[in-house]
């Protein structure tokens, strides 16, 4: 990164884990295997309710993370 200031400038260098970062910012979609009861599967179903999008917030939450 290079920082210019009139006619003189100097560089700086950052140290950065490439591969850590990627897997920070990789938004690919990762299919999972849930298994729940029945009768809940029938309830929610019948609320239509996104069982992926309700899987990922309770993650964020008991995480304590945000997207």
């Amino acid at each position: 990164m290079l920082f210019f200031k009139t006619a003189s400038f100097f560089a700086t260098w950052v140290d950065v884990d490439f591969a850590e970062y990627c897997k920070k910012v990789d938004n690919r979609a990762v299919k999972k295997n849930c298994t729940i009861p029945y009768w809940l599967n029938v309830k929610a179903e019948k609320a239509g309710i996104n069982f992926s999008k309700v899987l990922q917030e309770a993650l964020l939450e008991v995480l304590g993370a945000s997207e």
